[in-house]
């Protein structure tokens, strides 16, 4: 007999084990950084990032964020001198010789193969034609040969083998990795190209009895100097690869990360130095990274930056206060980084401004494009406010063709793209201290101004005043002295205030210089028509008025005035 007990227990048992063991807990995830920028300005790096959140939500609640590490990757790449553009240029001018030659042969032997086609029904053709086919052999199996040899190379063996040797043994000797060579390598050739192109070599050889003669060396070294300053070294890196050999050059808590904030973003700041004026110099690669305890997030972009030596920072910037906002000027920087004078044609600027007491300067500049003088006019500022302003300098040689500027605001890509992200490179900045924009300067003055008069019924008039901050006009109005009396007493007279004057028109009055000249005002409030009608005009009495153009800051312009004669 069975036990009913003993049977209920089984199922439940069997129950239970039918979902199976219990699932691990789960493990947070740092959240990848994608939005990461470089900039170079002067002799450092500037990392700017998004800040991580504070903490992520892992399905059991909400867990923090430690910590964020910056990496960086230090590298080793071959620099494209002039030296080595003067060198290559003359193996440039040898190989499309060589390569119009064989063309040329081609076409010959194209052309001898057809005519001996035709000749063909002809007695003894093909006699000639078997002599003929000897004679082209001998003279092509060189250059087919060549042809040949040239045609089982590789894109990146034909790069290598167009370094001069020297320079490829420099680059060994110097310990770079393969992979800097071959993009050294493809650097070169475009460089190159770009040289033939600026020393106005033709694009196509077309006869060989007069092979195109390189420049004098002066002005090949000349422009080489130039077609150097355009090359960017920057290139694109696998994170995982970066990963591999990068280290962390700091490791902040997120609850330190105040004193690093701009704006909306993280701004960390890494010394690179001067530029090594050398064949072969350095560069970096940056990566950001969450980290939550033992966990370490993904590098999801890494950016590169080749440092150049960008221009010393401009000097003697001055701020100054004028009608239509702030103006700026500076003295440009005498040359760069390496010592090398700068011409003015070669030189840009960039503007920057912020609130004064703010520890931040925005990464857009104010001007949409480098400008090409040494002055800036900023029209968009609020009056009665503090600002402080920076001017960093930059080449223009630095802009790469058909590429954007490296003044260009940083693109952003998105975390699975590989391709260089452009980068600002510029100088140190000239710092203008704080800036108090007052307005003093006054407005147009009152034109046109004309009264007419019915009884004690006085209408004035007059054209209106083009100002943009015009807050309107106050009109004024005094008696003229009646003959034998004194100018003084009369005008002390009219000086004195109505019996009844509102709290605005006592304010009004204080202080003001035309009140306390006798003048009685009449608009406590500016007024923004230009007409006006004084109904309390006595008939009797010849009045003198006055309009006066006032700004928002409360600048009078140059008044106007009129005299009614009294009625008789």
């Amino acid at each position: 007999m069975r036990r009913p007990g003993l049977l209920l227990l089984a199922l439940a048992c069997a129950a239970c084990g039918a979902r199976g063991a219990p699932l691990p807990p789960l493990r947070p995830v740092p959240p990848p950084v994608t939005d990461l920028r470089v900039a170079q300005v002067g002799t450092d790096a500037e990392i700017t990032f998004p800040p991580p959140p504070a903490t992520i939500d892992v399905g059991d609640g909400p867990r923090p964020v430690d910590r964020i590490e910056i990496l960086v990757l230090t590298e080793r790449y071959p620099a494209i001198t002039p030296e080595l553009l003067a060198t290559s240029l003359e193996r440039e001018r040898r190989e499309r010789l060589e390569a119009a030659r064989s063309a040329a042969e081609a076409v010959a032997r194209e052309a001898a193969a057809r005519a001996a086609q035709q000749q063909g029904e002809q007695a003894g053709a093909q006699q000639e034609q078997a002599a003929a086919q000897q004679v082209e052999a001998g003279a092509a199996a060189e250059p087919a040969a060549a042809a040949a040899e040239e045609a089982v190379l590789t894109e990146e063996e034909r790069l290598l083998r167009k370094v001069p040797r020297d320079a490829m043994q420099a680059w060994r000797t110097a310990g770079l990795t393969p992979e800097a060579m071959l993009d050294g390598a493809r650097r070169l050739d475009e460089a190159v190209d770009r040289l033939w192109d600026a020393l106005g070599l033709p694009t196509a050889i077309i006869d060989l009895r007069r092979p195109p003669e390189l420049p004098d060396p002066t002005v090949i070294i000349e422009r080489a100097r130039r077609v150097a300053r355009t090359v960017a070294y920057e290139r694109e890196l696998e994170p995982t690869r970066f990963v591999e050999f990068a280290t962390v050059a700091a490791s902040v808590p997120t609850d330190e990360l105040d004193p690093l904030r701009a704006g909306d973003r993280i701004r960390y700041i890494h010394p690179v130095g001067i530029p090594a004026n050398e064949p072969v110099r350095t560069r970096y690669y940056f990566g950001v990274r969450s980290v939550m305890g033992k966990r370490l997030g993904a590098v999801a972009r890494v950016v590169s930056l080749a440092p150049v030596p960008v221009p010393v920072a401009p000097s003697e910037l001055v701020a100054t206060v004028v009608e239509k906002g702030v103006s700026l000027a500076w003295s440009p920087p005498a040359g760069d980084l390496w010592g090398r004078l700068l011409a003015a044609d070669e030189l840009r600027y960039n503007v920057r401004r912020r609130p004064a007491g703010q520890p931040w300067y925005p990464d857009a500049p104010l001007n949409p494009e480098p400008l090409e003088v040494p002055s800036y006019l900023d029209q968009e500022v609020t009056w009665g406010r503090s600002y402080e302003y920076e001017v960093r300098a930059l080449s223009v040689s630095a802009t790469r063709p058909g590429q954007q500027p490296e003044s260009a605001p940083v693109a952003v890509a998105s975390p699975e793209a590989t391709t260089p992200v452009p980068v600002r490179k510029e100088s140190a900045p000239a710092d203008s201290g704080e800036v108090a924009v007052i307005d003093t300067f006054p407005p147009p003055a009152v034109s046109g101004l004309v009264a007419t008069r019915s009884g004690a019924r006085v209408t004035l008039r007059w054209q209106p005043v083009e100002a943009d901050d015009l807050d309107g006009y106050r009109v004024y109005r005094r008696r003229v002295p009646a003959e034998g009396e004194q100018a003084e007493e009369q005008a002390g007279a009219a000086a004195e205030p109505p019996a009844r004057v509102s709290r605005r028109e006592r304010r009004a009055q204080r202080g003001n210089p035309l009140v306390a000249a006798g003048w009685e005002m009449l608009t406590a409030t500016p007024i923004t028509e230009t007409r006006y009608v004084d109904p309390t005009a006595e008939p009797a009495i010849s009045w003198v008025y006055l309009v006066e153009p006032l700004d928002k800051a409360g600048n009078g312009g140059e008044p106007a005035t009129v005299t009614v004669e009294a009625e008789r």
